[in-house]
This record gives C-alpha cells, sequence and structure tokens, in this order.
C-alpha cells in the first residue's frame, strides 16, 4: 500500500454504551436510529467483548492490545509504564498525524500517560463546568476549545484553555449546570464539538499524511443529562420524581449510601437512553457531513465503547466490580474502504475483543512492522462474513480501580477485596471471583446472566458439564495472573502506592464518580 493510499482511521468511543441498549442489536427503544441505518453501509460484530470493567483498564487495553492483568494499570492515579507501546505511538511512527478528542475524560490525559504518541491533544469542554458545555442553537463551532501540541496538557495548562479541569468549587460549578440544564434543556458534554473538531482535522489531511483520530464521548456518562428532544423520549409516568434529583453515580448505590427502587431505575435507564439518543444524532450527522465532504472514500471510521453500565442488574449501578454482559459487551462497528462492498451490511458473530484494535488499524494503514505487533495479545477484526477471528474465548477482567479514598466505604461492603475475571464463548461464560465464587451460565438461553447453573439443581444442566470442565482448563493459567495481579494491586492500596491526584484532576474525578 503506498503512502497516498493509506485512509484515515477514526475510532469513536462511547463512553458506557452497551451493546443491548442499542436498536442494531435488538433493543425494543430507538435509541439509535442513525447507526442502525448506517449498518447497511458497514460491518457490525454481534459479540465483541472488552477486556476491562471501565475506561482507565480498557482503554489501555485498546491502546496497548493486551489485557488488564498484562498491562497492569489498574488504579485512578498511576501511569501507564512507558515500557509498553500504544497504538497511537504506532500510528504516528508510520507517518500518521495523530490525534486525541478528548471531552473530559481524565483517565485519557497524562494523568494516567495514556496521551502518548499523539501529536495533538484536543481537550474539549467539561460537562460540568460553566458556558463551555452549553449547547448553542444553530451550527456548533469548536472555536472555544484548544488543541494543543504533545507533550500532554498538565492540569493546570488545560484549566486556563478552558479544558477539561478548573479550580472552581465543584458545588457551584454543578448548581450552575443544574440551573442552566433546568433553565434551556440545553447540555452538551463535548461531542458536538468533538464531531466538528474531528471533521476539520479530516478535512486538513493529505494523502501523504493521513490523520488517526481517537474520539471519546462522554454524553452516555452519568450523570445522565440528555439536552431537549432527547430528554423526555423514553420516561415513564415519574409520578412526581425530578429525573436530575435521583442517583445516577454507581459509588454511592453500590456503596450502599444511596437506596433506589424500581421507578428510580426506570427513570434512570430512561434518561441514559436519552442520552444514547443524543449521541446518535450527532453521529448520523457526522457522518453525513463526511459523505459530502467526500471523506468517506477514504477514511474508516470504528464505533465502539469503553465498556457498559449496569442500570440495577445485578443490584449495581454505574460500571467496575463485574464482568457481565452489561459491562464487557459493547457496541462495535466498521465503515469505510477496509470493508469490501459485498460484506456491508454484514453482521460478524465471531468473538472479537478492543484488544484487536491496534493489529487491525495496523494492518488497515498497510503497516506489516511495528513493536506493537509483537506485544499484543489481540488479532486483527474479522472483515466478511465467513472469514474467522480465531478466538475460541473472550476474556474480560473487573478489579478494584478506584483512588484510595474509597476503600474504607467499599470495605464495608466487601467490595475493596473483589476481583472477576470471565471466560466467554459465544454461548456459554465463566466467572471466577476472588472471594472463589464461580459463576456459569448458558448466554443463549439466559443472556440477563440471572441463572448461575451451578447453583440450579436442573437435570438439563448436566448436559454443559463437558463444557464447564472445558472453560475451567482453559480460565485456570488466566487465573492465576490475574489473581497475582489483582492481590499485589490490593497491596498498593493498602499502603498508599497511588499518588495523589492534583487538586483540579480530582475534582474532574469526583464529577465523574471515581473518587469521593
Amino acid at each position: 500500500m503506498g503512502a497516498a493510499d493509506r485512509p484515515n482511521i477514526v475510532i469513536v468511543v462511547m463512553d458506557c454504551v452497551r451493546a443491548q441498549n442499542l436498536p442494531v442489536y435488538g433493543y425494543d427503544r430507538p435509541t439509535a436510529p442513525r447507526i442502525a441505518e448506517l449498518a447497511a453501509e458497514g460491518l457490525r460484530y454481534d459479540n465483541a467483548i472488552v477486556a476491562g470493567d471501565q475506561t482507565l483498564s480498557s482503554t489501555t487495553s485498546l491502546f496497548t492490545g493486551v489485557r488488564p492483568s498484562t498491562h497492569q494499570l489498574r488504579i485512578s492515579g498511576e501511569r501507564l509504564d512507558p515500557g509498553w507501546h500504544t497504538l497511537a505511538e504506532a500510528m504516528q511512527h508510520s507517518g500518521y498525524a495523530t490525534y486525541s478528542v478528548n471531552c473530559s475524560n481524565t483517565h485519557l490525559s497524562s494523568y494516567g500517560g495514556l496521551d502518548r504518541g499523539f501529536d495533538h491533544y484536543v481537550q474539549l469542554a467539561s460537562p460540568l463546568r460553566g458556558r463551555w458545555g452549553r449547547v448553542k442553537k444553530g451550527p456548533v463551532g469548536d472555536e472555544a476549545d484548544e488543541e494543543l501540541p504533545n507533550p500532554a496538557v498538565e492540569p493546570s495548562e488545560a484549566a486556563e484553555a478552558g479544558g477539561a479541569v478548573e479550580t472552581n468549587s465543584r458545588w457551584r460549578s454543578k448548581l450552575a449546570d443544574d440551573l442552566h440544564w433546568l433553565m434551556t434543556r440545553l447540555v452538551d458534554k463535548g461531542a458536538a464539538r468533538a464531531f466538528e473538531r474531528t471533521r476539520s482535522i479530516l478535512r486538513r489531511s493529505t494523502p501523504g499524511q493521513p490523520a488517526f483520530v481517537y474520539v471519546h464521548l462522554m454524553e452516555t456518562h452519568s450523570r445522565y443529562l440528555p439536552p431537549l428532544g432527547h430528554w423526555g423520549l423514553f420516561l415513564p409516568d415519574c409520578r412526581g420524581r425530578k429525573g436530575w434529583r435521583i442517583n445516577h453515580n454507581g459509588f454511592p448505590f453500590t456503596s450502599g449510601s444511596v437506596k433506589m427502587d424500581n421507578l428510580d431505575f426506570e427513570i434512570v435507564t430512561s434518561l441514559y437512553d436519552g442520552a444514547i439518543h443524543y449521541t446518535d444524532a450527532l453521529f448520523g450527522r457526522f457522518f453525513e457531513r463526511l459523505r459530502n465532504d467526500g471523506q468517506l472514500d477514504n477514511t474508516v471510521i470504528v464505533l465502539t465503547a469503553d465498556h457498559g453500565d449496569n442500570l440495577g442488574e445485578h443490584g449495581m449501578l454505574g460500571h467496575s466490580l463485574c464482568v457481565y454482559d452489561t459491562i464487557v459487551r459493547v457496541p462495535l462497528l466498521v465503515w469505510g474502504p477496509v470493508v469490501e462492498r459485498r460484506a456491508r451490511g454484514s453482521v460478524i458473530a465471531d468473538l472479537v475483543q478492543n484488544i484487536d484494535l491496534p493489529t487491525s488499524c495496523l494492518e488497515w494503514a498497510g503497516v506489516r512492522e511495528d513493536p506493537i505487533l509483537q506485544q499484543t495479545e489481540g488479532d486483527a477484526l474479522p472483515l466478511a462474513p465467513g472469514a474467522s477471528s480465531g478466538r475460541e474465548y473472550a476474556v474480560s477482567e473487573a478489579s478494584y480501580v478506584f483512588h484510595p479514598s474509597q476503600a474504607d466505604k467499599l470495605k464495608e461492603q466487601d467490595l475493596f477485596y473483589l476481583g472477576s475475571i470471565g471466560l466467554r464463548t459465544e454461548q456459554h461464560k465463566l466467572i471466577w471471583n476472588t472471594d472463589g465464587f464461580e459463576e456459569f451460565y448458558d448466554l443463549a438461553a439466559d443472556p440477563g446472566e440471572v441463572d448461575n447453573l451451578l447453583e440450579l439443581n436442573d437435570p438439563e444442566a448436566d448436559c454443559v458439564d463437558g463444557e464447564l470442565a472445558r472453560l475451567r482448563s482453559a480460565l485456570g493459567p488466566l487465573r492465576l495472573v490475574f489473581e497475582r495481579v489483582h492481590n499485589e494491586t490490593l497491596m498498593r492500596l493498602e499502603h498508599g502506592g497511588s499518588a495523589d491526584p492534583d487538586p483540579a484532576v480530582a475534582e474532574r474525578l469526583r464529577d465523574l464518580g471515581y473518587i469521593k
């Protein structure tokens, strides 16, 4: 492949979006009609499984091509070891102009070391900070946000640029955000400008230097505040309850500080669905604008998520602490010149993982040699029906990854010490938890993972004994590594191994619910 033939590559990651809440994956609400329509022009992967249960571990796996137990970046406040090669570095070395367009997820900044390899780091508006997070009526410009060359944005610089971290008091910014939302219903978490900025980047790209763009959207991260036209689309009869007053944050519920009933979860799910609907509208507009710009013929677009969210299922809210499909099964769609015309609209049923993206992107870019190709535990995504991923199992991990300031509350709930590793085929999943508890599910008969076959006295369950033994055998070596790394992580947390974040960064982590 000549330099002039290499495509632009755009990876769009929707934070917290689980596959089961998109109609293209069988959901009965029209949460993402544009994505469903556009799926006819690309490839959809029906069993896309992420390697980690939250942004830090999962996105690091996407960037490095290895599982969390391998890269070991699991604690908020720690940084990626410089010995690991990243996808952005590989694309940079191969001659791509590399961009990170980040809607204020702090883990993806220099704070976690995940800015490495990006020539330009575009830090967009914080969702809960003053005028930067507001939607304007009419065309949305991106002039308010700053595009900064790397080395990365330090917290103080980002604040001066109107970026993700500022020094305003948390209560004041939250109050301002709530008042603005109540008065206008026009709050955007940066996605509108992220798509416009990405479009601008692609228009500036040249055949000699195509663009690699990683876009991280936060519209679907709690708190779920979709703008006017999307907020009330799916709301039930709230019986006087206000959606913005109900707890959206996983930590208070999981730690037992906040009680929620079924109606609360119905409302939260409806707002989550509204946030997906808003993101879908923006993505559809972005896609059509690229079509009008003549960019689609030479741009690969990947749409996926870093993880999902529990919305009351399994007694949980938010993400982390489990490897159920509500968390680890995510949407994955690919469009562009790498998808042959005859394959468009097809569905790939094979198991794939986000650790497959480094190998895939380099293959699409015509790169055959790079250190990350020796490092990765993934393979290239199959691009046609009948092509196999070659993966027999998908592996996902969950472990305590929050800042040590959370530890005491989680210890009260016996959650601090808990980690989980799951081994999944297309039909079955085996989960081993660090307290010794095992779970085994028939995903075809029980997609909600409600009936643990190891606890049922069901004669029909005997027929899966052979499959259980096979999965236990495969999980054994992985479990030993996971348990060792998990215990080492706990030791670091117990002894304060994670550095305290900059006060401004800590403020942003509180907004996202990662620390208290």
